[in-house]
């Protein structure tokens, strides 16, 4: 029997929330035949932290719900609309947090995996963190990494010689405060930055700009994302159903009913998933 094998990058959603417990190093790999019953995906991600006093936000509770999605339109007018990927965001006056979100999110609205939710659950007070897997009941638990942050080394840091880089184009990136507004009841500050790729350096014939717009709040973070180019058309980050209250506290326990397993040492845990096709 033939199996179809494809590795998928996981690109967070989380990449304006404040205090995001995702992780580098997600994966998702997808296979399955038109001859077989079941499909099997495997999701595996790296969740054991840096520990950073700095990153816990307290006294501050906050929960939202993050829509992300993306759009172009091809030469001949056809508008292509990507799937709306969701999730929700808790944070306790501790600094506790719970982050929910569609595990396949971009994998598209056919696969039986499309509705699966994963939850992560960061426990500051208690010096834990939690990966629910909801499908089977299974909480992993990590403990959070009490050592200093690496230091780039020398050679990760080394840059090529003046004379390498002096014959290619350069994009040239201008700035622009945009000042406050509400939105979603939250006072932000905008900020647009505005990036044009000069021709050859992206081997385009033609001037290519970006357009990126960031709207921030010191106790939300990013509510509204948003950047738009003729490459890669419009994508947009945004925050809704915000609210300043405190969140249920039941949210950052483990439900009961889960069985509560150790993660491995090295924080990577690997999740497997065997779906009937559709």
């Amino acid at each position: 029997m033939r199996f179809v094998s494809r590795v998928i990058p996981l690109f967070l959603l989380v990449i304006f929330a404040p205090c995001s417990i995702f992780a580098q190093g997600t994966s998702i790999s997808i296979s399955g035949s038109a001859n077989s019953p079941m499909e099997t995906a495997t999701y595996g991600t790296h969740l054991r932290m840096k520990f950073n006093p700095e990153s816990i936000v307290t006294g501050s509770p906050v929960s939202y719900e993050q829509i992300d999605n993306s759009s172009r339109t091809l030469a001949d007018g056809t508008h292509i609309t990507e799937k709306t990927v969701t999730s929700f965001f808790y944070r306790d006056s501790s600094g506790r947090t719970r982050q929910e979100h569609q595990m396949f999110g971009h994998i598209g609205n056919n696969s039986p995996f499309a509705n699966l939710k994963l939850v992560e659950i960061r426990d500051p007070v208690a010096g834990v963190q939690y990966l629910l897997d909801p499908e089977h009941h299974v909480a992993y638990r990590l403990p959070f990494d009490a050592a200093p942050a690496e230091q780039p080394s020398a050679t990760a840091t080394q840059t090529r010689p003046a004379s390498a880089a002096s014959h290619q184009p350069k994009s040239e990136r201008t700035h622009e405060y945009l000042g406050t507004q509400m939105m979603e009841g939250v006072l932000v500050e905008g900020h647009r930055t505005t990036t044009v790729y000069p021709v050859g350096l992206l081997n385009n014939d033609r001037p290519i700009t970006r357009s990126c717009e960031d709207w921030t709040s010191p106790e939300v973070g990013t509510v509204l994302f948003k950047c738009s180019d003729l490459l890669n058309g419009d994508f947009v980050d945004r925050l809704t159903n915000i609210s300043r209250t405190e969140p249920d506290p039941a949210l950052f326990q483990v439900p009961a009913g889960y069985q509560i397993v150790d993660g491995p040492a090295d924080g990577r845990v690997t999740l497997k998933f065997e779906m009937p096709q559709q």
